[in-house]
């Protein structure tokens, strides 16, 4: 999780019950934006949710609160220091996306995001705060995340 994100009530409670139903899966937890095709998988699984919504054919991975398991986080660590990027190659969204597709990693997100990114902090790494309302989750819990119950669509 980045630094300057902020977890819901009840978050540890209801990332555990994500990982307990996507134990292979990298999980998004928080939205900001998507590409059009998964928009409209994540907007249903918000009307009928809270939901896991699976993000296919991915060019983005939203890097900000991504739950990992130790063989993953392992096996990307690995596969990373084999790559050879670009020097401009910075983003750590398109390192995600890349690993993901390469090693065939699912990817899925929660619906509702159960992680703010307000983004009106300065980042540990000095990264100033911008404060732009579209840093902000597409849909956020609001209430004690400890209720939700994920499934997966």
């Amino acid at each position: 999780m980045q630094d300057d994100c902020v977890p819901v009530e009840g978050f540890l409670t209801a990332a555990d019950r994500v990982r307990d139903v996507l134990p292979e899966a990298m999980i998004c937890f928080c939205v900001q934006g998507m590409l059009a095709h998964s928009r409209t998988a994540y907007d249903n699984a918000l009307r009928y949710g809270p939901n896991l919504v699976q993000l296919r054919g991915l060019m983005w991975v939203p890097a900000l609160a991504v739950g990992w398991t130790p063989t993953l986080a392992s096996c990307a660590s690995t596969w990373e220091q084999t790559q050879r990027r670009s020097p401009r190659w910075k983003g750590d969204d398109a390192v995600l996306v890349a690993f993901a597709n390469y090693c065939r990693v699912e990817v899925w997100a929660t619906a509702p995001s159960i992680v703010d990114h307000p983004d009106d902090t300065v980042s540990l790494i000095g990264k100033r705060a911008y404060g732009r309302p579209n840093r902000r989750p597409i849909a956020l819990h609001d209430g004690n995340a400890e209720d939700l119950v994920f499934a997966a669509s």
